[in-house]
């Protein structure tokens, strides 16, 4: 069977939007049996922001060449199957999307290898910082300065130990704090970023901008970076969330509130302290939390 998408599909972000929608396809197709070990599968994933996502930059683990006398396109089975929220909002789901992941996908040699060029060691702590049009949309997240998740990130370090510091942001104005902060321990991987904070999803660019690929492969390697921590602090963002889904045994906490009950988003222990002034910044940025009741 064929599955595939269309660019007017999906048009909202990678792991948002796109692969988990995948993932819960399949698994509930798992789940029913309509497909095994046997299936021969092959993907063809396209999406507005980011071309076509498979096999280009996520490859299938299995090469299919077959008579695609069945097609399923994502989205209108999702809708048909009524399959909206098939993973739980709960830490076991990491799991069982890991699972699938693993059983279909690898990533493309360049993400790879990219991803070995950072060194990142297993007592590494990784810090994403979601700024832009997260900061401006209350129906999703409170606003979160970047002062204050500097501040939240002091904070973890008077208390912990850590080798290196992996951070990722939107905005480039948040990466040169850091690197002002921590020269001697932060670790970035080079792309293009917002230059400033604004009410508008930095990767929406990707849809006209001529080094999309290069886009799309930096936000995948954030995110995979980040699954090699072995401590991800984050604000509201399904990037760092799915950085479980790779690995789930990382700890993954947030410091900004998801209101929507969308796995894995939402799925993220709250950041822990004794400081009184960073539990006053937490109260008001965890408010409406879906999943930290």
């Amino acid at each position: 069977m064929l599955i595939y998408s269309e660019s007017k599909d999906f048009t909202e972000g990678i792991f948002g939007q796109c692969l988990i929608h995948l993932l819960e396809v399949l698994y509930y197709m798992e789940n029913n049996n309509l497909i095994n070990n046997d299936t021969n599968i092959k993907f063809d994933i396209n999406t507005l922001n980011n071309g076509n996502l498979i096999p280009t930059f996520i490859k299938p683990k299995n090469i299919c060449k077959i008579d695609e006398n069945v097609k399923i396109n994502v989205k209108k089975y999702k809708s048909e199957k009524r399959i909206d929220a098939y993973f739980a909002l709960n830490t076991q789901s990491f799991y069982k999307a890991n699972e699938i992941f693993n059983r279909y996908f690898i990533f493309n040699d360049f993400i790879t290898k990219e991803i070995s060029n950072l060194n990142i060691s297993n007592n590494s702590v990784g810090i994403h910082y979601r700024g832009t049009d997260k900061n401006y949309d209350r129906g999703q997240a409170n606003p979160i300065t970047q002062d204050e998740m500097l501040l939240i990130i002091e904070d973890y370090f008077k208390n912990n130990t850590i080798d290196k510091i992996y951070c990722c942001s939107d905005e480039q104005t948040f990466i040169d704090k850091m690197s002002l902060e921590y020269p001697d321990k932060i670790i970035v991987y080079n792309q293009l970023r917002s230059d400033n904070s604004n009410n508008y999803g930095f990767f929406r660019i990707g849809n006209n901008h001529p080094n999309r690929d290069d886009l799309t492969n930096a936000s995948i390697i954030d995110m995979l970076a980040l699954s090699n921590c072995k401590t991800v602090i984050k604000s509201s963002s399904a990037l760092s969330s799915f950085s479980k889904i790779i690995n789930p045994y990382i700890n993954l906490y947030t410091v900004c509130a998801m209101k929507c009950g969308w796995f894995p988003t939402a799925v993220a222990e709250i950041y822990k302290t004794d400081s009184e002034d960073i539990k006053n910044i937490l109260k008001r940025t965890m408010k409406g939390d879906t999943y930290n009741k």
